[in-house]
């Protein structure tokens, strides 16, 4: 009862919004809600030989295939994966970093091939907010750092390669002699994708008083 309370709360406060554009974005958004049912998740079939992770990733992404074969106008979706802040114990090859990659990759992965015939429509980019330092510290972790890397999955993509050069490991070399130096602006990735994918031409619409240039990722 709670839920659905809130629900039409939320949806009377973007009946009233005074925005056209908000206005029409809230009643699409709340007509698709409608268009759900656990169920449908709950009993969701992916494609044969498809197995996602059960962990909040994989679980995250398999609702977003629903939606995507469901046809019912999915533009973007967002999917997180938490359990990086590596200061202790990081571990490597059987560690909590590795778990992470595992669950990471095998949840991408699953994702793309639940995707089939639907994989010329969608591109799957990552982000992280920060980076971790090169060097490990006392307690067997990382701490935060600078750069980090994006991926960028797509049959449009134009692929199997690095979009900018890493430097030396020395610790010389690194800002502050432990972080990886931040070479790309993510903004420049993020219109590169949008700039195609989404037919956004004007990067400001993303970035306002951004004057940079889009990385051109897709073909």
């Amino acid at each position: 009862m709670a839920a659905n309370l809130t629900a039409g709360s939320f949806e009377e406060l973007y009946e009233q919004t005074s925005n056209r554009l908000l206005n029409r974005a809230g009643k699409e958004s709340f007509e698709a809600l409608k268009m759900l049912n656990v169920n449908d998740i709950k009993n969701y079939q992916p494609v044969a030989g498809v197995v996602y992770p059960n962990s909040p990733l994989g679980n995250s992404l398999k609702q977003i295939a629903v939606l995507i074969k469901m046809n019912i106008g999915l533009e973007v979706a967002f999917a997180e994966s938490g359990g990086w802040d590596t200061h202790f114990n990081q571990g490597t090859l059987n560690g909590v970093f590795a778990r992470n990659v595992r669950d990471f990759s095998d949840s991408i992965a699953a994702f793309w091939n639940d995707m089939g015939a639907y994989q010329d429509d969608v591109t799957v980019m990552t982000m992280t907010e920060f980076g971790r330092t090169v060097a490990q510290n006392g307690t067997g972790g990382t701490d935060h750092g600078r750069a980090s890397c994006s991926f960028i999955l797509g049959n449009d993509v134009q692929g199997g390669k690095v979009y900018q050069q890493i430097g030396s490991l020395a610790k010389d070399q690194l800002e502050d002699q432990r972080d990886l130096p931040v070479t790309t602006d993510f903004r420049s990735v993020f219109s590169g994708v949008a700039n195609k994918h989404l037919k956004i031409n004007n990067n400001s619409i993303l970035f306002p008083k951004w004057e940079g240039k889009a990385l051109e990722i897709i073909r």
